[in-house]
Formats: structure tokens, sequence, C-alpha cells
């Protein structure tokens, strides 16, 4: 017998109570502008390699405790059970030391390596910083290249890297040259670069060998800064001004002396000539 028929009403209302299978939720991934402004990882302060705590290659070492105290053949393990391990920390003082040398320990404090480390840091910061301050510019060698079919845009930013170079001292070499697949030039067009070139490079620095090279092919200026050579010629001209300025104050402060110390010696010189011609007076 054929199973009956539903009507269209039984029909949707079994299609309506059918279970749904439930999808898993897409999460999305984070955003490009998520991922750019997350916050930055703090930079901590390189720590030195010690050998502390187990590290230590001995099981017996003499040490000194966090008195000052010292202590002879102690345990490396009963050292540390009797510590802090979050406040103190055991450390080696001569961990390369031979077989036959007994090692001596410290127990130190974290919080003040972690000072102390932090300090050795900033002191070596500083000197690297006086020590880059302290490079002479005409040590330092830049070099700049160029086609002679260089773009507009690709010329200024050049032409502004040269113009630094050359404000901070430093020497410079322009090479203007053909590269591979390069459009060809007229020589007028080259010189019209070159007497651009010239003319931004030569109002803040001066050539220091003469040109090598052809134009149209290789082409090679040698140039350095003006900024050491100026300050020296500045310095020159302040010390020159400052002693004359001396020399003309003490020659009126010497003038002065020998006419205050003159009268006062001639006078005693007229009064002791008198002295004797009134004893010769008297005696007559």
């Amino acid at each position: 017998m054929p199973p009956p028929l539903l009507s269209p009403i039984l029909r949707a209302l079994s299609i309506g109570l059918r279970p749904t299978a439930t999808l898993p939720r897409r999460v999305a991934a984070p955003s490009t502008f998520m991922r750019a402004y997350r916050t930055p990882v703090p930079i901590h302060t390189p720590v030195p390699t010690r050998v502390v705590d187990e590290a230590i290659p001995r099981d017996t070492v003499n040490y000194i405790d966090a008195a000052g105290k010292f202590h002879a053949n102690g345990s490396v393990s009963e050292i540390l059970r009797s510590l802090d391990r979050q406040k103190w920390t055991l450390v080696c003082i001569n961990p390369t030391a031979d077989e036959d040398i007994p090692l001596v320990c410290r127990v130190n404090s974290k919080e003040e390596l972690a000072e102390r480390d932090h300090q050795k840091y900033l002191e070596t910061k500083e000197k690297r910083k006086i020590k880059k301050k302290d490079v002479n510019p005409q040590s330092v060698l830049k070099e700049i290249e160029i086609s002679w079919a260089i773009s507009e845009h690709d010329l200024q930013h050049r032409m502004k890297k040269a113009r630094e170079f050359l404000g901070k001292g430093y020497r410079l070499n322009i090479t203007i040259g053909v590269k591979k697949g390069m459009a060809k030039q007229t020589l007028i067009d080259a010189m019209a670069l070159l007497e651009r070139v010239e003319g931004e490079v030569l109002q803040c620095g001066r050539e220091r060998a003469e040109p090598e090279g052809h134009v149209g092919k290789r082409y090679v200026m040698r140039l350095e800064g003006k900024r050491r050579r100026e300050g020296a010629e500045e310095g020159a001209e302040e010390g020159e001004a400052e002693e004359a300025e001396e020399g003309s104050e003490e020659k009126p402060k010497e003038e002065a002396e020998e006419g205050t110390e003159g009268r006062p010696i001639e006078e005693a010189e007229g009064v002791a000539e008198e002295r004797p011609k009134e004893a010769e007076a008297a005696q007559l």
C-alpha cells in the first residue's frame, strides 16, 4: 500500500520542524590597522652574561654572603636553598679559573644587579655618542651616482643629499655616467646637466681635486664641505682680534704705570740733591 500523501500545509510544517545544523562562527582576522598600531614592546637594558646559581660548574665554592662575610667550602645547593630566589642570586666571580683554584662566589641582590647593569648601559651609550661626535667630518667620504638621463625628481633628491653631506663637512664624490638602457643624450643636454649640478653643489662645497673623465661618458667630481675650514678661519680671525684688543689695553696701562711711578722717583732724587746743599750752607 503506498504511503499517504501529505497535504501542502502538513508538508510546510514538517519542513519547518526539521533541525538545522549550526555552522561554526568564523572569526575575522585582525585588520592591518590593528596590526600597525599595536602597543610597542618595551626595550629593556641588555643583561650581561653571568654564571649564576645552577650554572656554576662546581658543587663546592667559597662564597661571600649578603652581609659581606666570607665562607669556605660551601655547597652550592645548600647556599641556594638558604636564599630567597626572588630577591637574591649567587654570582660566580671567577668562572674561568683553573681546577686547582677554588671558585669564589658572591650573594648579590637582583635589584642591585639590574640597577648596576642599567647604569653601565647608559655610560656605554654616552661614550658612544661622544665618540661619534668626535669623528672628523673630513675623514668621511660619501658617494653619489647619477646618469646623464636622470629624471627631474631623482636629480632634486640627489642634490638634496649632496647639500646635506657638504653642509656637514664631509668629502663627496659625484659620478655622472652612462647606464644600461639609458636614452641617448646630446652634448648640449649633458653640459646643461653638468652646469646645474656644479651650481647646486658649489654653493655649500668646493672642489678638492680636478674633475676626471669626459662629458657624456663617465665624469667624476671630487668635493669637500666648507664647514670645518670656514670655522677654522673664523676662529683665527677672532684670535687675532682678541690679541689686538689685549695689546691696545696693555699699552695705556704701561704708560700710566710709567708716568705714576716716574714722578715720585724724580722728586726723591731732587730732594736728595738739595739736602747736601743745605748742609753746606749751614756750615758756612
